[in-house]
């Protein structure tokens, strides 16, 4: 695995991956493509201050449920968060590009 898919050793959280992608107690959905989205803006937040800055700057998105991004491919977008809720993912290398990309433009720390 490229060291950018590691886990940070230590974080995993059962807890926190069981929320990954579950609508219940989320507090955003986001859309990419035709392709929703379970999540959590303070944990969003946490990762990205691209998603911070979004959620608490009196933005368009901190204000409604539903985030869309048509620029991300949602196979991506998983990716991404499901590394953020569970630490770890298993994906094909023609994806590690996209993933490090969209990672990139999100700041995800």
């Amino acid at each position: 695995k490229p060291h950018f898919l590691k886990s940070r050793g230590g974080m995993k959280n059962p807890l926190i991956a069981k929320m990954w992608n579950q609508e219940k107690y989320a507090d955003v959905i986001v859309k990419c493509g035709d392709v929703q989205f379970f999540a959590h803006r303070a944990y969003l937040g946490v990762w990205s201050p691209v998603f911070q800055r979004m959620f608490l700057s009196g933005m368009r998105e901190s204000r409604e449920k539903l985030v869309e991004f048509h620029e991300i491919k949602p196979s991506t977008f998983s990716y991404m968060m499901k590394f953020m809720y569970q630490q770890d993912i298993e994906m094909e290398p023609s994806e590690y590009l996209p993933l490090l990309v969209v990672a990139c433009q999100y700041q995800v720390q």
